[in-house]
């Protein structure tokens, strides 16, 4: 089991770099320009929160035990 946490969280952060490498392409077409120093960070970080946005809610009300 531990293994395959490990595998999860592996991929997870191949995932982020591989975000962060098409974000800073695309930002480098859009923007040739402008600096780009931690726009990467905070568009991967934005990213990551609104994947969690999407993510669906629990139909539990509050104080209500599931």
């Amino acid at each position: 089991a531990l293994l395959l946490w490990l595998i999860v969280i592996v991929l997870i952060v191949l995932d982020s770099i591989v975000t962060a490498f098409r974000l800073k392409k695309r930002l480098a077409e859009k923007f040739p320009n402008e600096p780009k120093k931690g726009a990467v960070a905070y568009a991967l970080m934005r990213t990551l929160q609104m994947r969690r946005l999407r993510l669906p809610k629990p139909q539990v009300k509050r104080g209500e035990r599931p």
